[in-house]
């Protein structure tokens, strides 16, 4: 999409054009592509040749590269950042090879691998609680202005409440599948148990009536019908007759 809204030597970013073009361009992504996707949006607002996006291990100090723009990262710099994450400030934006420069905990490696990446600033992706990820832009000729830096610490935050949205939304997802699953086991539970009863009440009176047609028929019948119901049970489970795992037809959906 063409982005508008962009800053020029005579007026300010239009944050609120800019913030209804990123809606629009990150409500269809898929979350596997949501760190392309804001990456490719930061370059054209920015005007940056450059764009990466880390991405932080959960509870950890480590950032994995998820994304860039304009640039193939070498080896040194997909290599994960370890980061001081209590100095990693949301309210900052950090120059790698300057001032203020990025809290690295073991040193000169990890910022190596941002600057050859050619990004010169870098503001944390923050969801108002805690740091997700970065976001880092670089340009070549026209250095980024303040009003540039501040727009880049604006949306990595708006990319960091984007990103804990959707992990919610995924966590209650997740939950609600869950709750489905422990309700259809505990339903084919209990039709086990009364399968069970049965099938061990005609085994008690077996050896005393066996000689009884009656009794042996109505077993036979018993049996049959909880024959079924297993195999039934076993189909709402996706098993074959065999054991084997029933495949999904071609073309469905899953």
């Amino acid at each position: 999409m063409k982005i508008t809204g962009m800053s020029t030597a005579n007026a300010p970013y239009d944050y609120r054009e800019l913030w209804r073009q990123f809606s629009e361009a990150v409500r269809p992504a898929a979350p596997a592509d949501l760190p392309a996707t804001m990456a490719s949006f930061i370059a054209e607002a920015m005007r940056a040749g450059r764009v990466a996006i880390w991405l932080r291990t959960d509870g950890s100090e480590w950032f994995s590269l998820a994304a860039s723009h304009g640039v193939r990262p070498d080896d040194l710099a997909k290599m994960p950042l370890k980061l001081d994450t209590a100095r990693l400030a949301p309210d900052v934006v950090y120059e790698p090879g300057g001032k203020p420069a990025l809290p690295a905990r073991t040193g000169a490696a990890e910022l190596e691998g941002i600057e050859r990446l050619g990004v010169g600033r870098v503001a944390a992706i923050w969801d108002g609680e805690r740091t997700l990820g970065l976001a880092g832009v670089g340009r070549e000729g026209a250095p980024l202005s303040p009003q540039d830096e501040e727009f880049l610490m604006c949306v990595a935050h708006r990319m960091g409440s984007l990103i804990a949205e959707r992990r919610l939304f995924d966590d209650r997802l997740r939950a609600a599948e869950q709750e489905t699953l422990e309700r259809a086991l505990g339903s084919i539970r209990h039709e086990l148990r009364n399968v069970a009863a049965v099938q061990s009440i005609t085994l008690e009176n077996a050896d005393a009536r066996r000689d009884d047609p009656a009794f042996v028929a109505d077993a036979f019948r018993a049996f049959a019908r909880t024959t079924e119901k297993i195999m039934a049970l076993a189909a709402r489970l996706g098993l074959r007759a065999d054991g084997a795992v029933a495949s999904e037809p071609r073309g469905s959906d899953r």
